[in-house]
């Protein structure tokens, strides 16, 4: 399940403040308080998830964030069935999933709230402004790799290039297939983002953001060389990454070798959208990843004054 967003409130008066909304369903309904929370969390998430959008960015206001989300969640109802939760779903409204799902899961209610509004924000967003929708998707899911041709491990012959999307790797028509490799995605997550240095976490920000290896400000801020960086791009973070999923998922020798290679890749591109979720998250309390944020928008402002 995906990290919960650390905040300057604390967990009990936002967990009221989610309940409070449940029970009400129109923010405008709540108490000032709970006004006040449910938009910082808004604002808070939307305003990092756009920060390589500084323009785009302008267009979601403060005081929006959570309507737009909350419009969504009341309107929105699930048409299909999931590998967790099996058909339960069907019919809910996403509001109401939301909720279920808190309450099925052994995750605290918090860190189900905040990955929910984290995955549905990001289709909103996307809603909102599609002339980003593709950067979203691939910065999201780009997976870094040094060669196409280079094996998986020794004793496969997997090659990282299998697993990268190709045209045909996901058909529209199959969207309950998406819906469990999803599920499967939401668990395996958490267990690559635990094996990952904060390092290596703040180096897949950093370029998700739009702040490229090339960049002398990343080696600088992480107190590394250009080779130490290349090294945790090109191996050593897409080789935890398929270690996990590889040891994690039954009969994944028999998916990646060809029996169903294009579900193997739209795990792998599932996985990763699920761990920059969890990166985003856990980033809100890292200096370091302060630091970015504050510069790629000082950097845009210097491209935006040339133009």
């Amino acid at each position: 399940m995906k990290q919960v967003l650390k905040s300057k409130y604390p967990d009990g008066e936002r967990l009221a403040a989610w309940m409070e909304w449940k029970n009400l369903c129109d923010i405008e309904k709540c108490t000032a308080e709970t006004q006040e929370i449910l938009r910082y969390h808004a604002e808070s998430n939307v305003a990092r998830y756009l920060a390589k959008f500084p323009d785009v960015s302008r267009i979601f206001k403060r005081d929006d964030n959570w309507e737009l989300f909350e419009n969504h969640v009341l309107t929105t109802s699930y048409k299909m069935g999931s590998k967790t939760f099996g058909s339960q779903l069907i019919g809910k409204s996403y509001k109401d999933g939301i909720f279920y799902k808190a309450e099925k899961s052994e995750d605290p209610p918090l860190k189900v709230f905040s990955g929910e509004f984290n995955a549905i924000m990001r289709n909103v967003i996307k809603n909102v402004c599609p002339e980003i929708s593709e950067e979203i998707d691939r910065s999201s899911k780009k997976i870094y790799i040094s060669s196409l041709d280079e094996k998986v491990s020794d004793d496969s012959d997997t090659t990282y290039g299998d697993l990268i999307p190709s045209e045909e790797v996901y058909d529209p028509s199959e969207e309950s297939n998406l819906s469990d490799l999803n599920d499967r995605a939401s668990e395996l997550a958490p267990l690559i983002f635990k094996k990952l240095s904060v390092l290596q976490r703040t180096a897949l920000l950093a370029e998700a953001i739009g702040i490229g290896r090339t960049d002398g400000y990343l080696c600088k801020l992480l107190k590394i060389s250009d080779s130490t960086l290349n090294d945790h791009f090109n191996r050593n973070i897409p080789r935890i990454m398929l270690k996990v999923i590889k040891e994690n998922t039954v009969g994944w020798d028999d998916w990646s070798n060809g029996a169903d290679k294009i579900s193997a890749r739209q795990l792998v591109l599932e996985t990763r959208s699920a761990l920059m979720e969890l990166i985003y998250s856990w980033s809100s309390s890292e200096k370091n990843c302060e630091s970015l944020l504050a510069y790629i928008k000082e950097k845009q402002k210097l491209q935006d004054d040339e133009v």
